[in-house]
Formats: structure tokens, sequence, C-alpha cells
């Protein structure tokens, strides 16, 4: 299950990197979609992330973070179903209107995010 972790980081922080570059262009991707398909997609990446978070946090550097991590994303899931379809639209709308430079700095979270679930994948912590 760690190695799936790790592949989510890696897989977020090149999201990030992407979107620091190009951070118009991931929105206007996402806003050609149709909205049920936003919902759908939204709700199953936050269940994946969920149940691999917590299946995975015995054998992560930082168990009690991972399983805290899976927790909020189920949650997160479940807010995300509850906005809807046209409440994820609306909020991808808003996020593709905001300043260009608070953008990037989300997508820079996004690749720290990343890149802490790499190192934290990578095993148990020395002692």
């Amino acid at each position: 299950m760690a190695f799936l972790v790790t592949l989510f980081g890696l897989i977020i922080a090149a999201v990030g990197v992407v979107g620091m570059m190009r951070p118009a262009q991931l929105f206007a991707g996402m806003l050609n979609w149709p909205a049920a398909v936003l919902l759908a997609v939204a709700v199953a990446v936050r269940l994946m992330l969920g149940i691999v978070f917590i299946l995975a946090a015995p054998s992560c550097r930082f168990p009690r973070v991972m399983y805290a991590l899976g927790i909020v994303a189920l949650l997160a899931a479940l807010v995300v179903l509850l906005l809807g379809p046209d409440g994820v639209r609306s909020l991808v709308q808003w996020c593709s209107r905001q300043p260009s430079l608070a953008v990037r700095a989300m997508y820079a979270a996004t690749v720290l995010f990343g890149a802490f679930l790499v190192y934290s994948s990578a095993g148990t912590a020395p002692r």
C-alpha cells in the first residue's frame, strides 16, 4: 500500500508543477467536463485517497498523520457529494477566477503535499 501512496504523491506533485507553470489551462480543461463527471471524479479520487491512506498508514513514517489524512479525504468525498454537480462546477469556476499568484501558490502547496506523501511512504522513521 505504501507504493500507492508514493505513486499518488508523485502524481499530485506533477499536477502541482504543471499547475504552477500553466495555472489557467488545468481549470479550463476541467470546465469543459460535464458537471456530473466533475462530481464523480472528485468523489472517486477522494474516496480512493482516503482508503489508500488509511490502509497504508501503518507502513508509513507518520502513521497518525496518514490515518488523519485518510479520514479527512473520506470526509471531503462526503462534502463534495453533498455539494452536488452544480456546486462542484461553481467551485471550479470560482477557483479559475482567482488571481494567477494565488492559484500558483495553491499549486505550490500541492507540490509540497505530494512531496510529503512520497517522503512519508518511504517507510518508518529511523530510530
